[in-house]
């Protein structure tokens, strides 16, 4: 009866550790089924993290380029509007030097005009001193 005792004892025991020994394959399945949604969850941060980095760098690329072209076009734009404004410097430049040449010229004539009328006084008060005006 012992040996019958401690072998319905064993087997009790055996059937014990049975279930502990399932329950633990149980719960690493559980854990494996976790860990490779935790995996694939990861891969899919992975991805999208690398999409936004893509998105992000081809954004700053498109924006660098955009500036750039807005640089440029400001600049050229700057530019023409220097050389016009010179353009048109110059052209008042040269118009003033022409009303000063023109002006010149009226005070040049004015002062030979003045000249030779006293020039014309003073002669005629030389040559005609009797006769007076």
């Amino acid at each position: 009866m012992t040996q019958s005792t401690d072998t319905a004892e064993v087997l009790k025991q055996l059937g014990k550790l049975t279930i502990l020994v399932e329950g633990i394959q149980t719960d690493v399945q559980d854990i494996k089924l976790n860990q490779a949604r935790t995996d694939e969850r990861l891969k899919a941060l992975e991805t999208q993290v690398s999409d936004f980095k893509k998105s992000t760098e081809t954004q700053i690329a498109d924006l660098k380029k955009s500036t750039e072209t807005q640089i440029t076009d400001l600049r050229k734009s700057t530019e023409t509007q220097i050389a016009d404004l010179r353009k048109s410097t110059e052209t008042q430049i040269t118009d003033i030097r022409l009303q000063l040449r023109s002006q010149d010229n009226r005070l040049w004539s004015f002062l030979v005009a003045l000249f030779l009328a006293v020039l014309g006084l003073a002669s005629q008060q030389i040559l005609f001193p009797n006769h007076q005006a």
